[in-house]
């Protein structure tokens, strides 16, 4: 059976100064104010029994974020000390690096991890690392499609970690493709828009990009009658 946890009142008092947080007491129990299940709900989540909260931390954009790791490992710590070490982790942190600088730090023994398996210097976790994890998504920088403008998903890989100094995002990765998409339909299918007008290159680049049938470094890229990129499946990768 499973168990539902949330923060402690230690852990609360520890970090509620850094936070938005706050211990409320209502009924005669004690919680803290951001892991109240209606304001889950009012967010779109719906529980089927009592949240007793959640942990909640405001993100930055760096990887490794020393203060991002000491809350992860913090929550880690306030699980333990409620007697439980959760099987499953799910790693869905815009820097989740940090959680899992967190989880190694502190030998986190989950038994399936589900996100970011890639540290951000484009470095793979060891094979006893890594031999419980599982992602998915719409992209991976491990995939291998070949590619029209830069020949492939690893050489584009290999020119963003020159440029940025880490392995592009999903939504990296979905943005370099649309610039893809547009380039290479208009190279294949279209003409040049040198000369047209603004509302003749906006036909022009929708007739393009609704022939677009091509492989690319994101996959194989094709629109349907709604507008959306059906050309293949979402990924999974261990």
């Amino acid at each position: 059976p499973l168990k539902l946890l949330g923060p402690s009142v230690s852990w609360r008092t520890q970090w509620m100064a850094l936070t938005r947080c706050a211990l409320v007491t209502v009924g005669g129990v004690t919680r803290c104010r951001c892991g109240a299940p209606e304001e889950a709900e009012s967010l779109g989540y719906k529980y089927d029994s009592e949240s007793p909260g959640f942990y909640e931390v405001a993100e930055t954009t760096s990887h490794g974020d020393p203060g991002l790791v000491a809350f992860v490992e913090g929550v880690i710590e306030d699980v333990r000390a409620q007697g439980e070490d959760p099987q499953l982790v799910l790693n869905l942190l815009s820097s989740a690096e940090s959680g899992l600088l967190a989880m190694k730090s502190k030998s986190f023994k989950y038994q399936m991890y589900y996100g970011q398996s890639v540290l951000a210097d484009g470095s793979n976790l060891t094979f006893n690392d890594a031999i419980y994890n599982f992602g998915s998504g719409q992209w991976h920088e491990a995939l291998r499609f070949a590619d029209p403008i830069f020949g492939s998903t690893e050489a584009m890989v290999t020119r963003y970690l020159a440029q940025f100094g880490h392995v592009p995002s999903d939504d990296s990765a979905a943005c370099i493709a649309a610039g893809v998409s547009l380039t290479y339909s208009l190279q294949k299918y279209g003409r040049s828009l040198v000369g047209l007008s603004p509302s003749e290159r906006r036909v022009e680049i929708r007739r393009s990009l609704g022939q677009l049938n091509d492989e690319t470094f994101f996959g194989r890229i094709r629109f349907d009658r709604n507008n959306q990129n059906v050309g293949r499946l979402p990924i999974s990768w261990q």
